[in-house]
């Protein structure tokens, strides 16, 4: 593909880094990941409703992030999806099986290419009867309020 046919088509080498390392472990790779933002540890936090306990615990290497941390994280920071992929696979986990983890490459690709941010995403899963990325979106109740956590509906994952 020529240059100008990169530009035409809105291709950049953006889209395709991969920040690794030999030997790198899935802690590593998303602390590094969440660094290079330039996103403070409180900011990522907030943003994507993971606690900072876990976030520390990532980077102690006593806990292991979640394949819905690893999306969340990727979408709040709008990688890639070279780069989402290589976090996915390091941590051992594959989104093209079972088939309803799928829509986490496409959450992914429209985080990239549109802006789409975490509560958007929860608003798709939920709208595909699909439980949250993260706690930070409620079950809308079927009389149109905010769950109040005492129904059987989904509150996320526990970060």
């Amino acid at each position: 593909m020529e240059k100008y046919d990169m530009l035409r088509y809105g291709i950049c080498t953006a889209d395709m880094n991969v920040d690794s390392k030999l030997d790198d472990d899935i802690n590593e790779a998303l602390i590094r990941c969440i660094e290079s933002s330039g996103m403070s540890m409180a900011e990522f936090s907030r943003l994507t409703g993971i606690s900072q306990v876990s976030i520390v615990r990532y980077r102690q290497k006593t806990a292991v992030p979640t394949l819905e941390t690893i999306v969340t994280a990727c979408i709040a920071l709008h990688t890639n999806i070279f780069q989402a992929l290589y976090l996915i696979t390091i941590a051992g986990y594959n989104i093209m099986y079972p088939r309803d983890k799928r829509i986490y490459f496409l959450l992914i690709m429209s985080s990239w290419n549109m802006g789409l941010s975490i509560d958007e995403a929860n608003d798709i899963l939920i709208g595909m009867n699909m439980k949250p990325l993260n706690s930070k979106k409620q079950m809308i109740t079927d009389n149109g309020g905010q769950d109040n956590g005492q129904s059987s509906g989904y509150h996320g994952n526990r970060h």
